[in-house]
């Protein structure tokens, strides 16, 4: 890499080797907690690249962590996990919080909400939708007992406000609405994947005087909600 007097040469040279210093990064990493987990010995040799010495793999851990730290200002992640460390510290030994992370990166990536909500702020979010949601029994008698991430990213939607071609968020309240007061539709069947198969979910719409909130009946599961839009001067 060193020796490439070409500069887009060496740049291309150089972004493939910060490609492949990211994967060998996570797999040590991955190998690592394998043999924390199962009480086992590191071994060396088992993780060992040719010409890799400790200042190769210092290196590669510098160059992982600064792209990691890198992506996640670009998506609005300015709080723990922070480096990349901490990121996999989370990844294994908190999955309720790697969920949630995931579901963040994965709303951004897809336009659910803006990358200038923040992670800090979704956490907030789920934390609301915890304490004021879970825990409530619906109008039928139904206990919540927890939510999708994508649940998360219907309250906070795309805009606070009436936007022309944009997703606008559902106050909690109006869910709460809905769920304890509303319109019950009829049980409907929808295929969801688990793993690799396909399996049936049991879900029931209930329909408020602002928001609509759709309830898996099979993991008393909250799955989406939505502002009911206005049709004159009625909602729809």
């Amino acid at each position: 890499m060193d020796c490439s007097e070409n500069k887009e040469v060496k740049a291309t040279i150089q972004e493939e080797y910060n490609k492949e210093t990211l994967k060998l990064s996570k797999y040590n990493a991955e190998y690592n907690k394998f043999c924390e987990d199962n009480n086992l010995k590191k071994l060396s040799d088992r993780i060992s690249v040719e010409k890799w010495n400790r200042s190769e793999a210092t290196k590669a851990r510098s160059v992982a962590n600064n792209e990691y730290i890198e992506w996640s200002k670009s998506i609005g992640i300015n709080t723990d996990p922070k480096t990349l460390a901490k990121y996999y510290d989370m990844k294994y030994n908190n999955p309720k919080e790697y969920e949630l992370f995931k579901g963040y990166v994965r709303a951004v990536n897809k336009d659910d909400i803006d990358r200038l909500v923040g992670y800090e702020f979704y956490k907030s979010v789920a934390e609301e939708i915890n304490q004021k949601l879970v825990g409530i029994t619906t109008i039928n008698g139904v206990e919540i007992k927890s939510f999708a991430t994508h649940f998360i990213d219907r309250t906070i939607g795309q805009t606070s406000t009436p936007h022309a071609n944009m997703r606008q968020g559902t106050p909690i309240e109006h869910s709460i609405e809905a769920l304890t007061n509303g319109i019950i539709s009829e049980p409907y069947i929808r295929k969801i994947k688990r793993g690799s198969e396909y399996v049936d979910d049991l879900r029931q719409r209930y329909t408020g005087t602002y928001a609509k909130v759709t309830l898996s009946l099979t993991e008393n599961k909250l799955i989406q909600t939505n502002p009911r839009k206005m049709k004159g001067n009625e909602y729809a």
